[in-house]
């Protein structure tokens, strides 16, 4: 009908929940008309967690984009002969099999040259290569489907953390143009880094710690069984010094590990991580961004990717997004892409 808002569904498979957003236009604006949340609650009932997520969000779009992650997917950053966008494309896949741990014909292929408009005159240019095991393309098609949506987008984790930043964030966190921003989200079994640099991503890397590895340090430290911990993690009350402590390990190895990540980039880009800005249900847990902080020796904010959307929500709703604002990065980085679909 002449006038129906567009609808964008972004959906969130993560380890241990769903998490669903819709985003209408609203002028130049984005609004944010429906948000769903559901917990999985075995590996066999995922389609059943994103129907009641969508249930839970009032939200009808049948049309989602979605992401993957994890070890079938291979993110690189190469250096090529300077070449037209169609000589590119002719010649990634012969490129790309050089970095690539997988037979070409197993993966999907995708490829952005990242240094667009600089340094026209030297012989080379970086491209980012993304390759995606098929086998996980057509699993995460079919979870979708089963759930009774269709995939139009599927992305990268890391990278719809990115375009949610460029979306929303990057006018509030601008960097200098000889320093980046690194995202990073922490998730339940992982933790995703994407590191910004003039509004392209120069970086990207997944940590197989998360906050799983906070809940085991808080059931050993305080005795406590999970449903307990899950508890705490998210209400603290007057034990969030007793939290932040317990969880003081796995939280060093993750910075020992962020810290590795940011040394590697600024060694091959002679470039600055100036900034670190948080995300993910992992990031809200009392202590953590104090602590990345001290072991990162960088300014590190939790951002909230929701500041800058209208909410057209109900009050309930509207208080869940305002709790959860940190953990909505990936989906609403996923929604705005089908803005153009």
């Amino acid at each position: 009908m002449f006038g129906e808002k567009k609808k964008m569904l972004g959906l969130d498979i993560g380890a241990h929940a769903i998490k669903a957003v819709e985003l209408t236009v609203e002028g130049k604006a984005y609004a944010l008309s429906g948000y769903g949340y559901a917990k999985i609650p075995s590996p066999d009932k995922v389609k059943e967690a994103i129907r009641e997520a969508l249930l839970a969000g009032n939200i009808s779009s049948k049309r989602a984009a979605t992401a993957v992650s994890g070890r079938g997917v291979i993110v690189r950053y190469i250096t090529m002969r300077r070449m037209s966008p169609a000589e590119l494309k002719t010649s990634i896949r012969f490129e790309a099999a050089h970095y690539i741990p997988f037979d070409m014909d197993q993966v999907t292929l995708d490829c952005q040259k990242i240094d667009e408009g600089e340094e026209e005159g030297k012989p080379n240019m970086k491209v980012l290569v993304a390759a995606v095991k098929k086998s996980l393309i057509q699993q995460h098609v079919d979870l979708v489907r089963s759930a009774g949506l269709e995939a139009v987008i599927i992305d990268v984790d890391a990278f719809a953390l990115g375009n949610a930043f460029l979306t929303w964030g990057s006018q509030v966190f601008a960097a200098p143009d000889d320093k980046a921003l690194a995202l990073v989200d922490i998730g339940g079994r992982k933790t995703n880094i994407n590191i910004i640099m003039r509004g392209l991503s120069h970086f990207t890397r997944e940590i197989y710690l998360g906050g799983e590895d906070f809940s085991v340090a808080l059931g050993k430290r305080l005795s406590l069984d999970q449903e307990t911990v899950e508890q705490l993690k998210i209400s603290p009350g007057d034990r969030a010094a007793e939290v932040a402590e317990a969880i003081l390990e796995p939280l060093a190895d993750l910075g020992r590990e962020m810290r590795l990540s940011f040394d590697y980039f600024e060694a091959q880009s002679e470039r600055e991580v100036s900034q670190v800005l948080l995300t993910g249900g992992g990031a809200l847990l009392a202590g953590v961004t104090e602590g990345l902080g001290e072991a990162l020796g960088r300014p590190t904010t939790l951002w909230d990717p929701t500041e800058g959307l209208i909410l057209k929500l109900s009050a309930e709703q509207a208080s869940m997004v305002k709790e959860n604002a940190a953990g909505l990065a990936i989906a609403l980085g996923l929604a705005v892409r089908l803005r153009g679909r």
